[in-house]
């Protein structure tokens, strides 16, 4: 079983990547961001708890995001794999993540490299569908149709974090907390540095190429 981690900071297009990968390798992307927003509009106790740290940029605790992770990949059509987006963001977590699966996985991870300048950049042009929640950039991958998604046709809007303020919050707690991740997957041999500021064709095609057997 493939877990496929898509590791870097907001605006990286981590969403963006995970959707191409899954529709190529046929196995689900789970976005903790996704899962998190699900329960908040479900107005469930986790949704609930977790509004007050996604509204301030700042991290949600591992409590909730295990409890809510581990029940989703053990889900039947993670059998094969499943690709984290928004997950591991601590050391903690990576390591939490690692001993739930054992060995009958065989974890690779992406660090998709970007400047703090290019991601405030990004996120002014980001968009993402109301309702399938799929991303979109007007820069790199923008839609068919001026603000209507290409999957289900629904409005596509901003979020409320990718304001300048808040994302410069996100990016200080990702240098602090997440970029060690970097040097944890490295010494292990299963990290892959992919820059991403190119067009998203290109940066698929050298993750999967990643992924290939030698």
């Amino acid at each position: 079983m493939l877990a496929l981690i898509i590791l870097g900071p907001p605006g990286a297009g981590k969403g963006t990547v995970a959707h191409f990968l899954c529709q190529k390798l046929n196995i689900p992307h789970i976005s903790t961001g996704n899962l998190l927003r699900q329960h908040a509009r479900q107005n469930t106790e986790i949704g609930k708890a977790s509004l007050v740290y996604t509204e301030q940029g700042r991290f949600v605790p591992d409590k909730l995001i295990f409890s809510m992770l581990f029940d989703r990949i053990e889900q039947k059509d993670c059998q094969k794999g499943h690709i984290l987006d928004g997950f591991p963001r601590t050391l903690v977590q990576a390591e939490t993540h690692q001993r739930q699966l054992g060995k009958r996985s065989k974890v690779m991870v992406i660090h998709l490299n970007i400047t703090d300048q290019e991601v405030i950049k990004r996120l002014a042009h980001r968009l993402v569908c109301s309702a399938c929640h799929t991303p979109y950039n007007l820069i790199t991958a923008p839609p068919k149709i001026a603000m209507t998604c290409d999957r289900c046709l629904s409005k596509l809007t901003q979020r409320a974090d990718d304001c300048e303020e808040v994302v410069m919050s996100r990016l200080v707690t990702y240098h602090k907390h997440t970029s060690p991740l970097i040097a944890y997957y490295s010494m292990q041999n299963i990290l892959k540095t992919v820059a991403c500021n190119r067009p998203i064709k290109e940066v698929v095609g050298e993750i999967l190429s990643h992924l290939s057997p030698t």
